[in-house]
């Protein structure tokens, strides 16, 4: 817990998991970041820095500020009604772009202007 809430290691990128470094820049999965507005081990604003600190493109994230504290963004009525259902049709109707498609339709642009 020292390593992850007091030192922010894993922020830092010297955070090690089963032996590996943990490099959030790395992870460029479509992610989903919930926050509870009262939570009282992660704070909104922290954990929506995390956009800034993972791979993922901004058009893959999405975010959501659920009310109440931190087991409640799990067993919170208000969550498990309004929020996770959310969640679950951004999951099963992708809106993502695909970074590679998009580094290849910027490179495919870049020499159409030459």
């Amino acid at each position: 817990m020292k390593k992850l809430y007091k030192r922010n290691e894993i922020a830092a990128g010297a955070f090690v998991a089963l032996g590996r470094q943990v490099v959030l820049a790395a992870m460029t999965a479509p992610t989903f970041l919930l926050a509870a507005s009262d939570d009282e081990l992660v704070a909104p604003p922290q954990l929506f820095a995390t956009e800034r600190l993972i791979g993922t493109s901004a058009p893959n994230i999405a975010k959501a500020l659920a009310p109440g504290r931190h087991v409640s963004l799990f067993v919170g009525k208000t969550t498990l009604n309004d929020v996770w259902p959310r969640i679950v049709r951004w999951i099963e109707e992708p809106t993502w772009v695909d970074p590679h498609e998009e580094q290849a339709r910027a490179i495919k642009n870049a020499h159409a202007h030459h």
